[in-house]
């Protein structure tokens, strides 16, 4: 027991000591009652009629018989006694004086009451108490109705039966403080006890009354007395009988319906404790609930006592109260319930109170009756229970799945235990692999020991859920993102260590995205979101574990509304090109331009291209995009063309572009519609596009360059090929990346590495392309270098079809012109009617 349960004891041990105390006070204050009633009652030592002297010895063998068969109904809170000792009572009222009657009923009673119940001392005490204030209060009282020396025997009886009710209706207020000493309530108590007593005591008068009249004609005809009270007693002790049975289908009644009010497991054991506890009277209780394997499920427990179940072999045993007779226990009670499939659940229940404090036969009856119902609801419970948990958890590991975890995170976010709640994504790398070659089964091992890594190194209040597949969700609340972060990157160190697969040890790794709360607004999907974008960005750029930010995120619902209007953009002809020069840096000649996707939305303006195309290879809308661009960029060449411009274009290719196998055939039918010659065409490619699904990608590159376009690396540096791999690329030229020549003349390191990437491509046979040129320092210094080629803001923005014509017709840059134009007119100069 914990320290808090020692300070609940130790409160209830002291609560029932001032208890005592009270009660105690109360049993001397009643005796001096009763003191000062035999003091002012006239002729205390003489009786109101002669009797022989074994009457005494009579009468308390009477209220010893009386207190020894006492007949109780009890109904929940309530009980109602009935002893008829107010039939002994009535004669010793008449037969004895008051000292004496006062000390029969009292020897007597208590003597049965110790050996019958064996009561606390304080309750002996309080109860000798009584019964000499009630003796006295009645022995005054008749005294006074009728006094001894006037009265016939009709106003005597008259007056015994007054005496009698209004004794124990006193002695009933009495009893009511007594109860409230322990209990409180003491108003309710005494309007309960006033209504039973109402009921009762004038029932007993009656029938001390109808005995003590034959007695009053001659004491001789007193044993004619004990054929109505037999009588009498059979009577109300069947009408008690039934009225108990009555009172106990109410209870089972009641129980049933109270706990098959709730098919929560957690409500339903809590209902059907407290239920029984209230039944039974009893102030301590213990109930558990079990699994069909024997596993505890469920455990509560109410009152001051720390009870010690029995263990579950021996309820199985057991039917509703103890299984062995002599075994019974009478201070305790055990409603075990079991069904066909075993022990169901069990309720302990002691520290009874009431009219006894010991548990007998007919509350085992009662147990009986109830441990039936209580086996129905419980198993309706546990299958509900069941069927919730199927609901909400995985079949494989045993985790949340999906709905438990939003439910539970929804909870967290509500009411915050830590300054960081954070959510993460877990996603097992390459584990198709694992279930393609090793089979289902070995990937199901896998699962189940990624879970047994993440709980070795989570809390236990952290949540891990099983969304699907290779798919795990973790929400932690820490004190800080360090805090957050520390853990995933544990758990991913943790997915390193090899695993036994099949009979051989593999390395399973993870990638982990975090998302963290950063206002109580966060809700779980949009946490489960933004952490889902994070663990693909980790995925991506094996990384391991990301936080997720802003500028990763490629799924805002600007980019889903997106979609729709981009392929309404598509249908429309809504997507244009900007051109963008080229020249020779040797000759400062333009020789051609690289075409740039253009869109201009109608509600928000210039859309960013990056945007664009990541939606377009997203959504599987590329090709119709390349289509677009493909067509618009030959259409530009052609014209050119014909208006004496010996220019080439260049088009940019996307990772998805280079796997369409048919990509060849659409170029050439492409070609063939603008009549452009594949010479005049180059299509631009960057490293990481090639390095995906390389054989692939390879194979295209090959049948492209067999059509007898021309290919481009860009953004050569920023990727990851091997100068072995460089070397059979297909292509004809090099685009140094704009990182490297923007900080050409600022960065020693950057200079080498456009010095370096020149060497290397010119040593390869390929032309070289600086983008990026922002001033004419820039591009002095790299035509000191000795690079080919040059396009840049400071050389000219991306233009549209119109005004990269008019570009052409003003540039200070010369014009590279088809052979007819440049033999009849002036070298590098465009005839004056060309430029309009």
């Amino acid at each position: 027991m914990d320290t808090a349960d020692d300070g609940s004891a130790l409160d209830a041990t002291l609560a029932t000591r001032k208890a005592v105390r009270r009660v105690l006070v109360l049993a001397v204050g009643l005796v001096a009652g009763a003191a000062a009633l035999t003091v002012v009652c006239e002729c205390a030592l003489e009786a109101m009629r002669m009797a022989p002297w074994w009457t005494s010895l009579v009468l308390a063998a009477g209220f010893a018989v009386a207190e020894r068969y006492v007949f109780h109904i009890e109904y929940r809170s309530n009980a109602i006694s009935f002893s008829l000792s107010e039939v002994p009572t009535a004669f010793a009222l008449v037969f004895l004086d008051p000292v004496t009657a006062i000390a029969v009923r009292v020897i007597a009673s208590i003597l049965a009451i110790a050996l019958s119940t064996r009561p606390a001392p304080y309750k002996l005490a309080f109860n000798g108490a009584l019964f000499a204030f009630e003796t006295a209060f009645a022995a005054w009282l008749v005294r006074v109705i009728a006094p001894p020396d006037t009265a016939g025997d009709a106003r005597i009886v008259l007056a015994a039966a007054v005496g009698v009710t209004l004794a124990t209706l006193a002695g009933s207020i009495a009893v009511t403080l007594a109860i409230a000493s322990f209990e409180g309530q003491v108003v309710e108590r005494f309007l309960d006890e006033i209504r039973t007593s109402a009921m009762t005591a004038p029932v007993g008068a009656v029938v001390g009354a109808v005995a003590l009249s034959p007695s009053m004609i001659d004491w001789r005809l007193g044993a004619l007395s004990v054929v109505p009270v037999v009588a009498v007693w059979l009577v109300l002790l069947s009408h008690g009988r039934i009225s108990q049975r009555h009172s106990d289908l109410e209870d089972v009644h009641a129980f049933s319906s109270a706990v098959a009010g709730s098919i929560d497991l957690d409500d339903l054991a809590t209902t059907a404790l407290h239920e029984a506890m209230r039944l039974f009277r009893a102030t301590s209780g213990l109930i558990q609930v079990f699994d069909d394997d024997g596993s505890l499920r469920v455990t509560h427990a109410s009152g001051p006592r720390q009870i010690v179940p029995p263990a579950i072999e021996v309820l199985a045993t057991m039917r509703g109260d103890h299984p062995l007779p002599g075994a019974r226990d009478p201070s305790t009670l055990v409603i075990a319930a079991s069904d066909p499939h075993g022990v169901v659940g069990v309720i302990v229940l002691t520290d009874r109170v009431g009219t006894t404090t010991s548990f007998n036969i007919d509350d085992e009856r009662r147990a009986r009756s109830l441990s039936d119902q209580f086996a129905i609801a419980l198993r309706n419970a546990l299958l509900h229970a069941g069927m919730e948990r199927a609901a909400n958890h995985d079949s494989l590991t045993g985790e949340l799945n999906r709905a438990g975890f939003e439910r539970a995170a929804t909870l967290a976010l509500t009411d915050p235990g830590s300054a960081c709640t954070a959510v993460m994504m877990l996603d097992v790398d390459r584990f198709k692999e694992v279930n393609n070659t090793l089979g289902h089964a070995v990937g199901d091992h896998v699962l189940c020991e990624i879970v047994r890594r993440v709980r070795a190194v989570t809390l236990p209040d952290d949540v891990l859920a099983r969304f699907g597949g290779d798919e795990f969700a973790l929400l932690v609340q820490r004190d800080d993102v360090r805090a957050v972060r520390d853990l995933a990157e544990r758990i991913a160190s943790e997915s390193h260590a090899p695993l036994a697969l099949d009979g051989f040890s593999a390395v399973v790794t993870m990638s982990i995205g975090v998302a963290t709360a950063d206002n109580l607004a966060a809700d779980p999907t949009s946490l489960l979101r933004c952490a889902d974008i994070a663990m693909y960005a980790a995925k991506r750029a094996h990384t391991g574990v990301e936080l997720y930010r802003e500028e990763i995120d490629r799924r805002t619902p600007e980019r889903l509304s997106l979609l729709g209007d981009l392929r309404d953009a598509i249908e429309h002809d809504q997507l244009d090109v900007h051109f963008q020069p080229k020249i020779d840096i040797a000759t400062n000649t333009v020789v051609g331009a690289e075409a740039l996707i253009r869109w201009h939305h109608p509600a928000r303006g210039w859309v960013n291209p990056t945007d664009l195309i990541n939606v377009a290879e997203e959504t599987g809308l590329i090709r119709l995009v390349t289509d677009r661009v493909l067509g618009l960029a030959l259409g530009a060449a052609r014209e050119w063309n014909q208006l004496g411009y010996d220019l080439n274009v260049a088009v940019n290719l996307s990772t998805l572009d280079l796997h369409d196998e048919l990509l060849p055939e659409r170029v050439l039918h492409r070609l063939a519609e603008h009549r452009v010659s594949p010479d005049r065409l180059t299509f631009e490619i960057t490293e990481s596009a090639l390095m995906s699904d390389a054989p692939r990608t390879l194979d295209t590159v090959d049948r492209l360059r067999a059509t007898g376009v021309a290919m481009s690396l860009d953004d050569f540096g920023t990727g990851y090929s091997s100068l072995s791999y460089l070397r059979r690329l297909p292509v004809k030229e090099l685009k140094i990346d704009r990182s490297f020549v923007s900080n050409l003349l600022l960065d020693p390191q950057d200079e080498m590495i456009v010095r370096s990437t020149i060497d290397l491509g010119h040593n390869l046979g390929l032309s070289i392309v600086a983008e990026g040129i922002e001033n004419e320092p820039v591009l002095d210094r790299l035509r000191t270098l000795g690079c080919d080629l040059a396009q840049g803001y400071g050389i000219s923005r991306p233009l549209d079809p119109a005004l990269f014509k008019r570009w052409l017709a003003t540039t200070r840059h010369r014009v590279r012109q088809t052979p007819a134009v440049a033999t009849s007119g002036t070298a590098g100069c465009v005839p004056i009617g060309l430029r309009d």
